[in-house]
């Protein structure tokens, strides 16, 4: 290794502290040296350093002390007498795993922020593709959307979501009657369960709009709509509303809603013996309840009562409702009254859901009126 004359001019200070410092010095083996101070200064990395002892110059060689040197650039200096030697440490380098230590959280950190911030540029992406996409012949927009278009979505987003969050995710995309999209995002284990309910209700907010968002881009100018629902007991676990506009509702039922809608499921199973005209017969008919939800509204509780009117006579019959009749209302009140029981002092609403095409039939408001849409 190559050492530079400086360094060697650094290292004759230690040899001339020990000739000036010695008690008695032998005149027939050193000659005479003459060492000129002259107000010499060190600058590091340009800041002027203060040094205990002076820099000085000897036959036109400069001389600065070696131990001073050393520690403004970090490192430490020892004498050992017995080997005579001068034993140099960087203390630098007792630093490394510390400074590795706070390098590699620096990095997590900012791992974590990129992440955060690709999703954002994704959900960008994609409301940028709403505007685009009116001209794009790739993508289709409004109403009537072919099948083999649908079946297209649902593999991409089967293929980029269906393991997300170690759940494996089956998903069913549809259009209904009214042209918006219904999208169901299940689960069908125990293990998916619980893996579920660890997930907060922003994690899975954010999820949903992901997937929305990839479908938005294949069709655009529809609104989305949808659940996600553990098919075992074909329970709705939250409920969403995608708008034309990329903006995401999402409502994730409790523990306690869950349990009080399933209680009502159990005791409510159908509308029975309602009166209904029509211009060939009068009669009474049985309309089954598939199930009952329970969810934060806007400004209330809301119950969600489904029912399918998926047969002409069932959409006949529904028709030519009497209204005078009071079987609807009268169960949808005592629903009411069951849910403000187990709720104490707050407003509870209701409506009757069409699942065969997303549209609501009938409400129920805090105040106990009913009326049919």
């Amino acid at each position: 290794m190559k050492i530079s004359n400086n360094y060697k001019k650094l290292c004759l200070v230690l040899g001339l502290s020990t000739v000036f410092s010695a008690g008695i010095v032998d005149a027939a083996n050193y000659k005479s040296l003459k060492a000129a101070y002259d107000n010499i200064q060190v600058s590091y990395n340009g800041v002027i350093k203060t040094l205990d002892k002076e820099p000085f110059t000897v036959d036109g060689v400069t001389y600065v002390p070696l131990r001073a040197v050393s520690q403004i650039m970090g490192a430490d200096v020892d004498w050992l007498s017995a080997s005579k030697t001068v034993k140099i440490t960087d203390t630098k380098t007792t630093d490394n795993s510390s400074q590795l230590t706070s390098l590699q959280q620096q990095l997590a950190t900012a791992n974590y922020n990129l992440a955060i911030a690709q999703r954002e540029v994704e959900t960008l992406k994609a409301e940028l593709a709403t505007y685009k996409n009116n001209g794009n012949n790739n993508a289709s927009t409004g109403t009537n959307i072919s099948t083999s278009a649908l079946n297209k979505t649902l593999a991409s987003i089967q293929e980029t979501f269906g393991t997300e969050n170690r759940i494996d995710w089956t998903f069913d995309l549809t259009q209904n009657s009214s042209g918006k999209l219904e999208l169901e995002i299940s689960y069908d284990s125990r293990n998916d369960e619980s893996r579920f309910n660890r997930l907060s209700s922003s994690e899975l907010r954010l999820f949903t709009q992901d997937i929305c968002a990839a479908i938005r881009k294949n069709h655009s100018d529809i609104e989305i709509v949808g659940s996600i629902t553990d098919s075992r007991s074909d329970w709705d676990k939250a409920t969403f509303t995608y708008s034309k506009t990329n903006k995401i509702s999402f409502s994730l039922m409790s523990d306690n809603y869950y349990d009080t809608a399933r209680d009502l499921s159990r005791y409510y199973t159908s509308f029975s013996n309602i009166a209904y005209t029509t211009s060939t017969e009068n009669g009474k008919f049985t309309l089954p309840i598939d199930g009952i939800e329970l969810a934060t509204g806007s400004r209330s509780l809301l119950f969600t009562v489904k029912v399918k009117l998926s047969t002409v006579d069932l959409q006949t019959k529904w028709k030519g409702i009497q209204t005078n009749d009071t079987v609807i209302e009268d169960d949808l009140y005592d629903m009411q009254i069951d849910i403000e029981k187990e709720y104490d002092g707050v407003d509870v609403e209701g409506q009757v859901v069409d699942t065969t095409t997303g549209n609501i039939i009938a409400t129920i408001d805090t105040n106990g009126r009913f009326s049919y849409r």
